[in-house]
């Protein structure tokens, strides 16, 4: 296949990514024209600095638009407080999915909030029931055995790395079919 037919493929096809949005979440993309390789997905923990005030964290724009690509489709685990939760964590979610629709609209990208209930239910049928941090983690390292969810001197897989990558495979799947 000549280089020209492979750019034109590639043209048709564009990376899905998807987004855990919690400053533990991560960003996880699929190259849907490289199923079957070991180059298919890549995972990123979150982004984040330390907070001016020097207490707690914030979201590291530069680098989360530097691992985005140029052009890709977009699902972002859709976030809604619920009863009991701490006003600074609701804030801080509802903070995290706002950026992240803007940069959706800056770079004109794709996009789609997507619940967690939803993209479970495909990604996580037959795992471990009640824990889905557990059953996000095992089914990541089953479909991406050679992606890294263990980042730096993390000793545990980080559920939030995994659950991004299943969000990113759940809109591979809507958008080219079954990977």
């Amino acid at each position: 296949m000549s280089s020209q037919s492979d750019s034109e493929s590639n043209n048709k096809m564009c990376p899905v990514i998807g987004i855990d949005i919690g400053l533990n979440g991560g960003i996880g993309i699929i190259y849907p024209w490289l199923i079957g390789t070991n180059l298919e997905a890549k995972v990123f923990e979150m982004p984040t600095l330390k907070s001016p005030n020097g207490k707690g964290r914030m979201y590291d724009l530069k680098q989360i638009c530097k691992i985005m690509p140029a052009t890709a489709i977009v699902y972002i685990e859709k976030q809604n407080p619920f009863p009991g939760q701490g006003v600074v964590s609701a804030g801080r979610l509802m903070q995290g999915q706002g950026m992240f629709l803007g940069i959706c609209a800056a770079r004109f990208y794709k996009h789609e909030l997507v619940s967690p209930k939803t993209w479970q239910k495909e990604m996580l049928a037959g795992e471990l029931k009640g824990d889905t941090k557990a059953a996000s983690i095992s089914k990541c390292q089953k479909l991406y055995p050679f992606v890294e969810l263990t980042p730096g001197k993390c000793s545990k897989p980080k559920d939030g790395m995994s659950d991004a990558l299943l969000i990113a495979s759940y809109g591979a799947r809507r958008n080219y079919g079954n990977n």
